[in-house]
């Protein structure tokens, strides 16, 4: 790209509008950047105090701001629009194009360490960024004799220097402020000593904030000058520049993309609370008539003398539990949780639990081993708790069809308490491990797949949480509640 084309690009995506033409006179001579022959929606002549731009084009352009704006580019690049073009002027143009573009931050930052290293003030040049938290500056982006050394052993940017509090790198970072260093009097740098060494110039790198961002290291042999120290600030602002403008550019990239998924999981969060009412309302409906069918089923029994007809009316009444059973699950995962906490002991809460399924246990030949603390208290719904209880006990029941161990322990910290509860059952399968939680979701043929989902449902609403992994005999599922629950003791 011309330098021309980039202070036309430049232009643009300052003022965000679309440019067909523009001159420039400057000292006498115009100069025509761009010339298309086409109308525009604005044509603005913005004069100063030695040149004048005419700009043409689409789009709506606000002229205070672009008499600013352009003002700053013609000052800044006049030797652009002189007879003769000094090289130097020209890559400066180029390199603040490709900043204002959104090229590569790499090659960015690697043409700007070229151009201090073609000045004839400095021979070798590094970029350093700053991680604030370990207090290290590593490697970015060389230039100069090491680049060209075959062997080094260790590349340039997987070098880390770890700076002390009193560094004098530190001082030019947080200070924000050029200086001039001896290299070989710092401790710290002995580990970049093969790249530069020697006196040196060092400028900060600032974020956006005006926090410290890293630094930039450039070493001569021309001695001390205000102007080489002007000329190493001048290209660390525009590696400022450039850095910031990345993370910026990352960052409206990442906000997008959050942006976009929020989209999509509002999208099925809304159609799955209309699944949802609509399973509720279905669920509903169907309670009325299956009540009315068993209570029929019922009567039938009591006329009936055929043993076929003894058989039908009895599978009736099995199916018509069974589907009793599947809608009051429905409903009860519809609704909302509504808790009433209390504080309970949890050692009571599993007894009464194991009271409530000792046919359960005994007719599967479960052997139950339990070990809870009698002082270990826990604020929770304590009817919804038990219903967690059941589902989880149950389940571990159904995976040990000949009999098992079922053991039951607790463990508290300072901020929850987990209550484990683990089966000999063989344990969760891999393939089922993501999804077990999941609505309707059942490995059991007989299963209704909402008994643990509504169990997850209750504990978040307890401020806990269920989980699963598996050992080496089965299952353990661990309810973990908060040690407060949220309220004061």
């Amino acid at each position: 790209m011309t330098p021309d084309a980039r202070f036309v690009r430049l232009l643009e995506n300052s003022l965000g509008v679309s440019i067909l033409s523009c001159t420039v006179t400057f000292s006498a001579k115009t100069r025509t950047l761009l010339e298309s022959g086409e109308t525009g929606d604005y044509l603005l002549e913005i004069k100063g105090e030695n040149f004048s731009c005419t700009i043409a084009g689409r789009g709506r352009i606000n002229e205070e701001k672009a008499r600013l704006v352009v003002t700053d580019a013609v000052n800044l690049y006049g030797d652009l629009f002189r007879e003769h073009i000094p090289s130097e002027c020209a890559r400066r143009a180029e390199i603040l194009g490709s900043i204002v573009s959104g090229e590569s931050i790499d090659s960015v930052l690697n043409e700007l360490v070229q151009m201090i290293i073609s000045s004839p003030l400095f021979d070798s040049a590094g970029v350093f960024l700053l991680n604030e938290i370990l207090l290290e500056v590593r490697g970015l982006v060389y230039a100069g004799d090491c680049g060209g050394k075959a062997g080094e052993g260790i590349r340039f940017r997987s070098r880390k220097i770890r700076l002390t509090k009193k560094s004098p790198l530190s001082d030019v970072m947080y200070f924000g402020r050029c200086e001039r260093l001896n290299l070989d009097e710092i401790d710290d740098w002995r580990g970049m000593q093969d790249c530069l060494k020697g006196e040196a110039y060092a400028s900060p790198l600032i974020n956006m904030d005006g926090t410290a961002a890293g630094i930039v290291i450039a070493t001569g042999s021309g001695g001390y000058s205000e102007e080489a120290a002007a000329v190493l600030q001048f290209y660390s602002n525009l590696c400022s520049i450039a850095i910031s403008n990345a993370n910026m550019r990352g960052e409206l990239i990442r906000l997008k993309t959050y942006e976009e998924d929020f989209e999509k999981v509002d999208y099925v969060s809304k159609d799955l609370v209309k699944m949802g009412m609509l399973a509720a309302t279905v669920a509903h409906e169907l309670k009325n008539p299956l009540v009315a069918i068993g209570g029929f089923a019922k009567r039938l029994a009591a006329f009936g003398s055929d043993p076929r007809m003894d058989n039908y009316i009895a599978m009736i009444q099995s199916e018509v539990t069974r589907l009793e059973n599947l809608v009051t699950e429905i409903l009860d995962y519809s609704k909302s949780v509504d808790l009433k906490i209390e504080k309970i002991h949890l050692d009571s809460v599993v007894n009464e639990t194991l009271r409530l399924l000792s046919e359960n246990i005994s007719i599967g030949m479960i052997h139950v081993s339990k070990s809870v603390d009698p002082e270990i208290t826990v604020y929770a719904d304590k009817n919804r708790f038990i219903q967690v209880l059941i589902n989880v006990i149950i389940n571990a029941i159904q995976v040990m069809p000949s009999g098992g161990d079922l053991k039951i322990s607790a463990e508290e910290s300072s901020e929850t308490i987990i209550l484990y509860i683990k089966d000999t059952g063989g344990g969760v399968p891999d393939c089922e491990m993501e999804k077990i939680f999941e609505p309707f979701h059942s490995s059991k043929q007989d299963g209704t797949g909402l008994g643990l989902s509504l169990s997850k449902k209750i504990m978040t609403a307890h401020g806990g949480q269920i989980t699963v992994t598996n050992d080496s005999t089965g299952a353990v599922f661990s309810l973990i509640l908060p040690k407060t629950g949220g309220f004061d003791d």
